[in-house]
């Protein structure tokens, strides 16, 4: 699911962040910006399941924000927040088809709750897709009961963090091994690299992406599932899934 929160508050956009970052049942690609018409120029051409913005903001307010997206990409779902109980506001985001209007300070709990809700309800839409054949997406089981504490954290940890730089010394630094062990580790433990592991979990990000958006571009994906290039995705493509990220959409795409 991917999120993009539009605060001009930075301890308040970086609260929201944090309770979103506790998501643990599906994977949260979250993007930020300071302003609506930050928003709008960063991200006007990104596939962005749902936006959680403040109300009152400089340069463009967040409803104001919302009728732009509204207009011009549709289907984006959308959560208020605002410091003024103010019913008007209410009203107009409930026209424009707000899904909820949360007063500051935020309640996490009811914030998660929204979250969860609307990732289930998206899930529904797409489960008419036609379903993809399991060798494209790495016939392999990241939820193994059978691996230590230690590596299933390190693999929540990559679900959490995928579209962030990630490398062997930065895991090790955040769960203090020592490289080389934690290299060893993963190789004896699931017979595989620490990258084909990240490409496991990006891929299928983005294989989600590029089938869940015509207009998300393979830029786009590229930018969003932590991969610093569009050639790197091209290449993960080609190595771990025989194609390219044109060619696979092409063919799984609904018709």
């Amino acid at each position: 699911m991917t999120i993009l929160i539009v605060e001009d508050e930075a301890r308040i956009r970086s609260a929201i962040v944090s309770y979103l970052r506790e998501i643990r049942e599906f994977p949260c690609t979250l993007f930020t910006a300071e302003s609506g018409e930050d928003a709008w120029n960063h991200y006007s051409s990104v596939s962005i399941d749902l936006i959680i913005t403040d109300i009152r903001m400089q340069e463009m307010s967040g409803l104001a924000l919302l009728e732009r997206f509204h207009i011009n990409r549709g289907r984006i779902r959308f959560i208020i927040i605002s410091g003024y109980d103010d019913f008007s506001y209410a009203q107009q985001g409930i026209r424009l088809g707000v899904y909820d209007y949360l007063l500051k300070p935020i309640n996490k709990s009811l914030l998660l709750n929204d979250v969860r809700s609307l990732h289930h309800a998206l899930f529904a839409e797409k489960e008419s897709r036609p379903a993809l054949p399991p060798a494209l997406i790495f016939d392999f089981d990241l939820d193994d009961s059978s691996f230590p504490v230690s590596l299933r954290e390190i693999i929540q940890y990559i679900r959490q963090n995928y579209m962030y730089d990630i490398s062997l010394n930065i895991l090790a630094d955040e769960f203090m091994f020592n490289p080389c062990y934690l290299s060893n580790t993963i190789n004896k433990t699931t017979g595989h690299s620490l990258g084909f592991l990240l490409d496991c979990v990006r891929l299928r990000a983005a294989a989600s992406l590029l089938l869940g958006s015509k207009t998300c571009t393979v830029a786009d994906v590229s930018r969003m599932t932590g991969y610093s290039s569009e050639r790197r995705l091209y290449q993960a493509f080609q190595k771990r899934l025989g194609t390219t990220p044109g060619e696979f959409r092409k063919r799984y795409s609904r018709r």
